[in-house]
């Protein structure tokens, strides 16, 4: 009986004590939202003191409306059997045990085995202002799971407390209808006995819309940045996200007139980002985004004008590229009118043709998903293909703008140029390499080529001053090249394959003849050099005025005779095909 009236008196004399304090102390000692994360530490000095006792005191008989943040500082009794502090209150009895901890009456607070993560919820669009986000809901997660460990929404002033919180690292989220999702960057630590403050600012959202926290965002801005110096807003662009697998958009929107735009409740994967536009090439997310729960995707793209009218679909692809001409060195002149095509590999002909604008740009809408070849013909130009099959899939612009295949370069042509896509153009140039290093060109050299099988010259020309020669809209097919002119050996390169649209370029050497060279396509010559290498060891000496003759192999008869020179070489020429032995006779 008189331990208990002991009991009553002291809670009188506390009670008495705390009114004192609370008539002594001003209304602006009260906590400033302190980010102390020591428990009953309401103004924020880092110790529990008469002040802290005072403020309980204020909030427990509603002089004072405290934030949940400080409603977790000050919620200390009663300590629960759970190991957790507190009833979700302030009241009385808290800034009573304040009290008796900064008057040295308890050695501390009660220990808890949990902590309490507190803090607000604002509008981050006004710099410098704090706007409070009311009816967010605030959610912790473990690092690598975004499933949702608690929860709780955020009062009318934006402030949200999670309480009873194992000790740990986590993740802290916040979503609210017209924002942002956002998350900590950093795990958060959560101790026993403590209370972290995290305050979390959201991002209004493009257009408003929903969030939730099983679900993420993608938004972004689609500009145009054309003029140097200026960022132009591509208003009214249609902007979808699609699966990597399916070019088929899960959802669509436009941007509004400042550029942006803004996919919400979009399910955790990986997405491709599709933006069409009227006069800009369609563009497509280089590498697949990865979308989140909680989380808010910013992607942005900076579309390219056209030169072609643009668009497209999400189902099919824009192929657009120039054709240049680099023939002086550091300077890149358009090729204007140039005739460009695509095909696919197993066909010769164009699936699609147009002409290249007055700054050699062409433009391909509209084409299917698949693997092609670029053609090109330009008068006074080599035609050309690319070397490579151009891979095009749906929903973007090929080659990629930082692809060098986004330049086709031609060749000036060393004959009319021009051609067609079902034939190819030859060229090449014929030279004298006698001498190491040097390069001469030979002029009115006959080139011919010639079908391998049955050695029947399908066509020839001269070299010109360069030594250069030209074919034009010549059929696809294999061929031989052979070369006449006078004081060379002939010669004929082995057959090769000559695939349609493109621009074969074949240089031939000649050597120089032992006699006076020359021939014609339908016969062969037969050179060569009678030496002695025997009389003095290791020398090569040439041996003058030998007698060669070739022969047929049943007839002992030459067919005809030569003499050597001063060098010791021999020359038959006008051969006609055969099998032949060689004979030589000198004196001595």
């Amino acid at each position: 009986m008189k331990s208990e009236v002991r009991r009553l008196m002291f809670r009188t004399r506390s009670i008495l004590v705390l009114v004192g304090i609370l008539m002594l102390t001003s209304i602006g000692s009260l906590c400033a939202q302190g980010t102390s994360p020591v428990l009953g530490d309401l103004n924020g000095n880092g110790r529990i003191d008469v002040a802290d006792a005072s403020i309980a005191l204020r909030i427990s008989i509603g002089m004072y409306t405290p934030s949940p943040y400080e409603v977790a500082l000050a919620d200390i009794m009663p300590p629960n059997p759970d190991g957790t502090l507190g009833d979700g209150q302030v009241k009385l009895n808290d800034a009573i045990y304040l009290l008796r901890v900064a008057a040295g009456l308890e050695s501390g607070l009660p220990v808890a085995q949990v902590g309490n993560i507190a803090g607000r919820v604002t509008d981050s669009s006004i710099a410098g202002a704090t706007v409070p986000v009311a009816g967010a809901t605030v959610a912790y997660t473990a690092l690598d799971n975004p499933a949702p460990l608690g929860t709780v929404v955020t009062d009318s002033r934006g402030w949200y407390l999670l309480r009873n919180i194992q000790p740990g690292q986590y993740r802290l989220a916040a979503v609210a209808d017209r924002y942002d999702p956002v998350d900590t960057v950093k795990p958060v630590a959560v101790a026993a006995n403590t209370v972290i403050r995290i305050d979390l600012p959201l991002q209004p959202a493009v257009g408003g819309g929903t969030a939730d926290l099983f679900t993420g965002v993608i938004t972004g801005r689609v500009v145009d940045t054309s003029v140097p110096g200026v960022v132009q807003p591509v208003v009214g662009a249609t902007v979808g996200y699609r699966t990597v697998e399916n070019p088929e958009p899960i959802a669509t929107t436009v941007t509004d007139s400042a550029g942006y735009y803004r996919f919400a409740k979009v399910k955790p994967d990986v997405y491709h980002v599709v933006v069409i536009a009227e006069k800009y090439n369609q563009m497509m997310t280089k590498k697949p985004i990865t979308v989140s729960a909680q989380k808010a995707v910013k992607q942005d793209f900076v579309l390219e004008r056209s030169h072609g009218e643009g668009g497209g679909s999400f189902l099919t692809a824009t192929i657009s590229a120039r054709v240049v001409d680099k023939s002086i060195p550091g300077i890149t002149l358009p090729i204007p009118n140039a005739l460009v095509g695509y095909r696919r590999p197993e066909d010769i002909m164009p699936v699609a043709t147009t002409t290249t604008d007055a700054d050699g740009w062409f433009f391909f809408g509209n084409v299917a998903p698949g693997v092609y070849y670029l053609l090109v013909i330009a008068d006074k130009y080599a035609q050309a293909s690319t070397s490579q099959p151009l891979v095009v899939l749906p929903g973007n612009t090929w080659p990629a703008t930082d692809d060098p295949a986004r330049q086709l370069v031609l060749a000036k042509a060393n004959g009319p140029g021009g051609g067609t896509f079902d034939t190819f153009s030859l060229t090449g140039r014929v030279v004298e390499q006698s001498l190491a290093g040097v390069v001469t060109p030979i002029s009115g050299a006959t080139v011919a080529y010639k079908d391998p099988t049955t050695q029947q010259v399908l066509g020839s020309t001269t070299t010109d001053a360069g030594g250069y020669f030209w074919f034009s809209k010549l059929t696809p097919g294999i061929y031989q090249i052979s070369v006449i002119a006078p004081g060379y050996n002939q010669l004929t390169t082995s057959a090769q394959v000559f695939p349609p649209g493109i621009t074969a370029s074949i240089d031939i050497a000649l050597q120089k003849s032992g006699g006076e060279g020359g021939g014609t396509f339908d016969t062969s010559t037969i050179t060569g050099r009678v030496v002695d290498q025997v009389s003095v060891p290791g020398a090569v000496i040439p041996v003058e005025g030998a007698t060669v003759g070739y022969r047929t192999p049943d007839n002992p008869v030459p067919i005809a005779t030569a003499t050597t020179n001063k060098d010791g070489w021999f020359f038959f020429g006008n051969v006609k095909p055969g099998q032949y032995m060689l004979a030589v006779i000198a004196e001595k």
